[in-house]
């Protein structure tokens, strides 16, 4: 019997650059790969970790009579997560999803440069469109998730000895993309990476 490699260092993905985008909520789906202009903005630099996308499973085992073993399992929540380290601290992207406010209110009026807003005692439901873009050479991986919102917040810790950043996680959530109720629209170009063994 012969065994198949089709192992390929070509088919590793290395990213060599991570952006993130942000629109209003109920903005059309973006070409995949295309330049970005308004209504999209983007949150600047990312930390070299990079972003990560969790999906995560809640599983319920259902048990019977006559076995110690389930007879089926229950998936009863998926929630799907995007977090990233966002090191433009000054970025008013970044300061209005950390903060929890429209980007309106962080912008100074000009000739000002400085600007006062408050945050609500009461979290308010902010939700935007996202784009996760990563590449590695002409390899690209390309995430749109049309519903999201900031669920989760790092500490905002000024400090001396290295720039401050601010760690958020964004949930998403199911909307149509297309004709089809989802959470997320996934691209991926393989570039020139051989895939023809696989198809």
């Amino acid at each position: 019997m012969t065994i198949l490699d089709t192992r390929s260092e070509a088919l590793s993905f290395a990213a060599g650059d991570v952006i993130a985008y942000r629109a209003p909520l109920g903005t059309t789906a973006p070409t995949p790969f295309a330049d970005l202009a308004d209504p999209w903005l983007c949150a600047g630099w990312i930390d070299v970790t990079g972003y990560t996308f969790k999906l995560t499973q809640t599983l319920k085992e259902v048990m019977a009579a006559g076995t110690l073993d389930p007879i089926r399992t229950v998936i009863s929540a998926a929630p799907k997560t995007f977090d990233a380290t966002f090191m433009e601290a000054l970025n008013p992207v970044v300061i209005s999803l950390y903060d929890d406010v429209p980007i309106a209110n962080v912008l100074p009026v000009s000739p000002a440069t400085a600007v006062t807003y408050t945050v609500a005692s009461t979290p308010t439901d902010n939700r935007y469109a996202w784009v996760f873009y990563t590449l590695d050479g002409d390899k690209r991986i390309w995430n749109f998730a049309p519903n999201g919102k900031v669920t989760a917040r790092g500490n905002d810790q000024a400090q001396q000895g290295d720039v401050t950043t601010l760690q958020m996680t964004i949930t998403i959530y199911p909307e149509t993309i297309g004709s089809v109720l989802a959470s997320l629209q996934k691209t991926i170009d393989y570039g020139a990476a051989d895939i023809s063994a696989y198809v």
